[in-house]
């Protein structure tokens, strides 16, 4: 039997699939595996009446919020996380908070290209606010016809290491500072 995580991909401006859609998969993933972990990926930070839908339409085992993309959100994941888990609690249902690919360098570096300050800033607010887990999120440069380096979307002829940036590496080697680990 295979083990892992089968992640649903939702938007938050147009909903692709519907929360009884959701549910519906949801439903099917754990009839067919009950210990697999189900969540629904969500683009933006998560309202209360979808958070609500989550945990008790869908029934999340863990909500993946992905933060907004500009210069405000590291400063604000702290405080994001613990309100997740103030309304979870209000709810009656408090489930693990996985920040899955919060802000990145590449994506939009016209408006904001975060640094890696941003990055351990970002990290330990999901720290001190008690997320579960945290994701060091990289992708293709979007100002770039080639959009090169694609770092982890294309392995095919670069390593990933070898396609970070210079504040890319510098995160990494920052994270042995962080307040502590997940």
């Amino acid at each position: 039997m295979r083990t892992g995580t089968w992640i649903l991909r939702t938007n938050v401006t147009l909903r692709i699939v519907s929360f009884e859609e959701l549910k519906r998969i949801s439903e099917i993933v754990k009839n067919l595996d009950p210990s697999r972990l189900v969540t629904a990926s969500h683009a933006g930070d998560i309202t209360g009446s979808d958070l609500s839908e989550y945990l008790q339409t869908v029934r999340v085992d863990f909500i993946t919020p992905h933060r907004p993309r500009n210069a405000a959100s590291p400063r604000e994941t702290e405080g994001k996380t613990m309100l997740y888990l103030e309304w979870m609690e209000n709810l009656g249902r408090v489930v693990p908070v996985h920040y899955q690919e919060p802000f990145r360098r590449g994506f939009s570096p016209r408006s904001w290209e975060p640094r890696a300050e941003d990055f351990i800033h970002d990290l330990n607010g999901a720290i001190r606010g008690g997320a579960a887990g945290w994701c060091f999120h990289n992708g293709d440069q979007r100002d770039r016809p080639d959009r090169k380096p694609r770092r982890s979307f294309d392995l095919r002829e670069k390593r990933l290491f070898e396609q970070l940036d210079e504040e890319e590496l510098k995160v990494l080697d920052l994270i042995s500072q962080v307040d502590s680990l997940f």
